[in-house]
């Protein structure tokens, strides 16, 4: 009887507890609701590639249709395109660099991969939120069709590519310099900010831009000024026009030397476009100068310029019989025998788009290095010769030395505590084919 009377009380409870809940509302999503499919999202193509009209990531990717392997679209000019990230693979705060997919949609059909770029105003990362899912960018980059050794390609952003906008998924604008846009003494424009606030507004009164001297053209002894140019990474590809500028709080030049190419100013004028030139129109100033340039205009062993200035200094002046010159190991291509050296480039940022060939070069003080296996990928150095270009190549010429080795892996193959990023293993299979063991750090 005691069972019976159980049972029909468990069935009571149960009945109640059903008819309860039958008109309260789920307190929760709905987990099953996650396996419902998503719509594609297909989006026309729009834009121009410019910085006034972005390219959408549609409009990319048909650009990029028939892209022979190796090759770059537009023959290696920048594009930018607006989107949307989807995905990122890797967000490192130790290089300082993000690798990530953009569409037009969440869920859109076509995906672009961006590879190894930097923030807005060539900023690093520094933190993993710095780029995040939702956040909506407009890259600037060289897009290059990627072909790997088993002959597998890639459409991408090649690295060096960096934003010009970011608007995080809540909304915020990172790196807005101030409440006009025109920039302050504190928080200037970047060259790229300047050159899309022309575009904006065709002529600004009066802005504050922050760049590298790139290249000086010369110097007007009537007005004691210097025509000059600036941009972002002392590179001579995207650069703004200072025509006729004034020295520090409006002073005279005595002499086209009085500025050198590497150092970082402040400036503050008039900005417009004349033809196709971005510049800073005549009667600019400059507000500050030095903070982050190298001590001399050809660096010191403690102050080296990047490759992207010793690129730059070589434009300016043909031949520069000394300079120092730090940059991350790239690619090696031989060891001398003879002369007991080794032809290997170095670059920024350890890819191999933008890079400085380091001729027959000497070990660290002048040394003499045994094999090529005495270099390795990956190791940052920090050079001292004479640059030239020869032909088309960027270099130091032979008899350069090392004057500082380190900062990289501590082992050809990475440590535990100094392992090798995703791109350096990529360059050593390149160069090795199979590797036993290596340590390698990636998101």
């Amino acid at each position: 009887m005691n069972k019976i009377f159980n049972s029909m009380m468990a069935l009571a409870i149960a009945a109640f507890t059903f008819t309860a809940c039958e008109d309260v509302p789920e307190p929760y999503n709905n987990p099953y609701d996650a396996f419902q499919p998503v719509e594609p999202v297909v989006v026309d193509p729009a834009g121009k590639g410019t910085i006034e009209e972005p390219w959408n990531v549609t409009a990319l990717q048909n650009a990029c249709e028939g892209l022979a392997g190796g090759a770059y679209l537009n023959d290696g000019a920048e594009v930018y395109v607006k989107g949307i990230v989807v995905e990122t693979t890797e967000v490192s705060v130790q290089y300082g660099n993000a690798t990530y997919y953009i569409a037009d949609d969440k869920n859109g059909v076509v995906r672009f991969y961006v590879y190894h770029g930097l923030l807005v105003d060539r900023a690093k990362v520094t933190a993993s939120t710095d780029l995040e899912v939702g956040d909506t960018v407009v890259v600037c980059g060289k897009v290059k069709n990627y072909v790997d050794k088993n002959n597998n390609s890639t459409l991408e952003f090649d690295s060096n590519n960096y934003l010009v906008s970011l608007v995080k998924a809540s909304g915020e604008t990172p790196g807005k310099p101030s409440s006009d846009g025109h920039g302050t003494a504190e928080a200037p424009l970047t060259v790229a900010q300047a050159m899309a606030l022309i575009d904006a507004e065709s002529t600004v009164d009066e802005a504050y831009v922050k760049g590298i001297i790139s290249k000086i053209d010369s110097y007007n002894s009537q007005y004691k000024s210097i025509t000059y140019w600036i941009s972002d990474d002392g590179g001579t590809t995207t650069q703004l026009q200072v025509y006729s500028g004034k020295g520090l709080d409006g002073a005279d030049f005595n002499a086209k030397e009085d500025l050198t190419v590497g150092q970082t100013v402040t400036v503050k004028g008039k900005l417009k476009k004349y033809n196709d030139i971005y510049e800073f129109d005549k009667s600019s100033s400059i507000v500050s100068i030095g903070d982050d340039s190298s001590t001399s205009k050809y660096g010191t062993a403690e102050a080296p310029l990047t490759v992207a200035q010793a690129i730059a200094l070589i434009d300016a002046e043909s031949t520069v019989d000394e300079a120092y010159v730090k940059g991350i190991i790239s690619q090696i291509d031989s060891y001398n025998s003879t002369y007991k050296s080794i032809t290997y480039w170095i670059s920024d940022d350890g890819g191999t788009t933008t890079q400085l060939q380091v001729y027959s070069g000497k070990g660290l003080d002048g040394a003499d290095f045994a094999a090529k296996e005495d270099l390795t990928v990956g190791k940052t150095v920090t050079i001292k010769g004479k640059l030239k270009k020869y032909n088309t190549t960027y270099e130091f010429d032979k008899t350069s030395s090392i004057v500082s080795i380190g900062d990289g892996a501590t082992s050809k193959y990475g440590t535990a505590e100094a392992p090798l990023t995703v791109a350096q293993a990529i360059a050593l299979i390149d160069a090795e084919s199979t590797v036993d063991e290596a340590y390698v750090k990636g998101i």
